[in-house]
């Protein structure tokens, strides 16, 4: 927790799982034994440690969302140095720590809450130092009681520990973890009293009480929280009671619940790291209620205990709800609204999830959509993107592709998106390779897609957006040679080997959406024909597929000193090095190109110069799909290109090219 709206995220979502605790251990508290009213509190302590949110998921998403637009609304007008406006609410720990100086109102009140912080472990540390000063004053106790004392230990087997006699102890008391001792009053005491603190010793309670304390004090302003604590202090009493009452016989257990009965207005030492059987005449009232209904719970039950526990792990730790994209378009880019601020909560879990809630942000003209898909940068590149796409006019056909990603140094990928349209303009646009009509073709958003070290996806725009015109403006599922690819060139003694490649992705399309959204989000300029369905921030990839086109041109002054009559162009994929010497006098045949190569991977094409029909260049290529395994596709890394040119079937050059890595995974 590193600003006031972390810590309030953090106490909220551990109030929660405190209520709801409290409601199940009510509905259970004559069914369970002590040991799991107790013991169930361990989820809360872990609740305590674990950052919220830090899964994407919360107890209740309804509360998250009012505090982020409520932090939005106040940190717009503020100039905070701990946190930004726009950015989603998060603990990225679970403790309190200090980043800076101040700058803000909600800065110093953080810093406020630390101070308390600070000043309730300082003085639960002044207290337990001031009582082991005060133990130093405690006399050895008498032979008759230490007698007494050995006795207990003895008879129920448990490891005896110092004891001293304090005249100023209201009572019986473990003080210490490391080197505990027994501090005891001067008047005589009974052997249950002594049980009770020596059961408290073994089972490392005064560590416990610590550890308690030190998150008491984290939420020292959360009322709530304050009485979950004492109620927590009580099931230990209780639990420890329980362990008592299972030694003892018959009257002995009566004797002991009278014992406790004549402590209700005692008082009862509160620093950390002690224990006592005293702890409040409230408390004291509950624990006899609880006494009363003692019973020795068969072994069955322990597995139900734990059985209950193990089914609200996962919940409490990990929340059970994400928040819901919303479905409305927000009040504009630069107003503030819920939307915009649920919108900011929203993780896009998947690569092709962050991919689809841009894409459809973009075609729905939706600044909620982008927002959800943007991360940090989202408020400024959506009132970019949405200022261009309405002052170009754009208009979009319901459909998009990812093309050609490559992986960067980082780990995040370049990559275009490419919407095809049938109202491009041709004044604008940059190429037009046998346009069917004046206005058929694409719009291309040149962005980057990243992931965080939570797993998480974010899409950045990386510059203007480009128009092209096609000869078939929904044709781009298989490449197209309008648009750009990744494509390298060598110059060879012969000539210039050319090749490229373009990949292309489609992402899965879901048509049902959550929490009763339409089935589909009518908001483009032509909703007559087109419709755009709700985004899928967990959507996986439909297909992969890959482009490729490879070519020869010759050289002037080799075709003027050639002797061959036939060229051939052989392309492979080969695991072969690229600095290897080619063996020129290694014939085509003795290649033997297909013999370790799938028939995608392997193309040819040959002409005689003295053809009419020869174009002075030779070319080849195809298409095809490539691997795909449970939403994830991938390109083979590393991977060489083989291009040889043989004249007159005699192998005459040989140029290696790198295929481009493109995972998304």
């Amino acid at each position: 927790m590193t600003d006031l709206w972390g810590f309030l995220l953090q106490t909220m979502e551990a109030s929660w799982a405190a209520l709801f605790l409290l409601i199940i251990k009510r509905l259970l508290s004559d069914k369970l034994s002590p040991r799991w009213q107790y013991g169930i509190w361990s989820l809360f302590f872990l609740r305590l440690l674990v950052p919220a949110g830090v899964t994407g998921r919360y107890l209740l998403t309804s509360p998250v969302v009012a505090l982020q637009t409520l932090r939005e609304s106040a940190e717009s007008a503020l100039s905070s140095r701990f946190c930004t406006a726009a950015a989603p609410v998060n603990v990225s720990f679970g403790l309190p720590r200090i980043t800076g100086r101040p700058g803000s109102i909600t800065d110093w009140l953080f810093v406020i809450y630390l101070a308390g912080v600070v000043f309730c472990i300082g003085r639960y540390f002044f207290s337990y130092l001031c009582l082991r000063l005060l133990l130093r004053g405690g006399r050895p106790v008498l032979p008759k009681l230490q007698a007494q004392l050995d006795a207990v230990c003895s008879r129920y087997h448990l490891k005896p520990c110092r004891a001293v006699m304090l005249p100023e102890a209201p009572s019986a008391f473990i003080c210490g973890v490391c080197s505990p001792v027994l501090v005891l009053p001067t008047e005589e005491i009974d052997d249950k009293i002594l049980l009770h603190e020596l059961l408290h010793r073994r089972s490392m309670d005064a560590l416990q009480s610590i550890l308690w304390s030190f998150f008491r004090s984290v939420h020292w302003c959360n009322p709530f929280l304050q009485y979950v604590f004492n109620r927590i202090g009580n099931d230990m009493e209780s639990l420890c009671d329980q362990r008592v009452l299972e030694r003892l016989e018959g009257e002995e257990r009566r004797r002991y619940g009278k014992i406790l009965l004549d402590m209700t207005n005692d008082r009862y030492p509160r620093a950390p790291g002690t224990t006592s059987l005293s702890n409040g005449g409230r408390n004291i009232r509950r624990r006899i209620e609880a006494i009363a209904r003692f019973q020795k719970y068969p072994r069955g039950m322990g597995l139900v205990s734990v059985c209950i526990g193990a089914t609200l792990f996962f919940p409490l730790l990990s929340g059970v709800s994400r928040v819901i994209l919303p479905t409305g378009s927000g009040t504009g880019t630069g107003a503030f609204s819920r939307e915009i601020a649920a919108a900011h909560l929203v993780s896009c879990t998947t690569a092709a999830g962050a991919l689809d809630t841009f894409a459809k942000g973009v075609m729905d003209l939706n600044p909620v959509w982008l927002t959800a898909s943007g991360g940090a940068l989202a408020q400024e590149q959506t009132r970019a993107l949405m200022d261009a796409i309405q002052t170009g006019r754009l208009v979009f056909d319901g459909s998009y592709y990812v093309y050609n990603p490559e992986l960067q140094e980082d780990g995040s990928f370049r990559l275009l998106l490419v919407f095809p349209s049938d109202s491009v303009s041709a004044e604008n646009s940059r190429s037009s390779v046998g346009a069917a009509s004046p206005d058929t073709g694409c719009y291309v958003f040149p962005v980057r897609l990243h992931c965080s070290a939570h797993r998480t996806w974010t899409v950045e725009v990386t510059g203007d957006y480009l128009s092209f015109l096609a000869d078939d403006a929904f044709g781009f599922a298989c490449g197209s040679d309008s648009l750009p690819a990744m494509s390298a060139e060598k110059e060879g003694d012969t000539g210039t080997f050319f090749g490229s490649f373009q990949l292309i992705y489609t992402v899965e399309q879901s048509w049902d959406t959550e929490a009763g959204s339409p089935e589909f989000l009518t908001g483009i300029t032509n909703p007559e024909s087109y419709f755009t369905p709700f985004p899928d921030t967990d959507a996986v990839f439909a297909s992969a597929f890959c482009s490729r086109n490879f070519r020869w041109t010759p050289d002037e002054t080799f075709l003027a000193s050639r002797t061959a009559s036939h060229a051939e162009l052989y392309v492979t994929f080969t695991n072969e090095t690229a600095d290897a010497p080619a063996d020129l006098s290694k014939t085509v045949s003795g290649l033997d190109p297909v013999e370790n190569y799938e028939e995608s991977d392997f193309f040819t094409v040959g002409s005689d110069f003295a053809s009419a029909s020869w174009n002075r260049e030779l070319y080849t290529g195809g298409s095809s799909s490539f691997g795909q395994t449970g939403g994830s596709v991938s390109f083979p890394s590393d991977t060489l290109c083989r291009m040889d040119l043989s004249l007159d079937g005699i192998l005459q050059e040989t140029a290696f090219f790198t295929v481009k890595e493109g995972v998304i995974s």
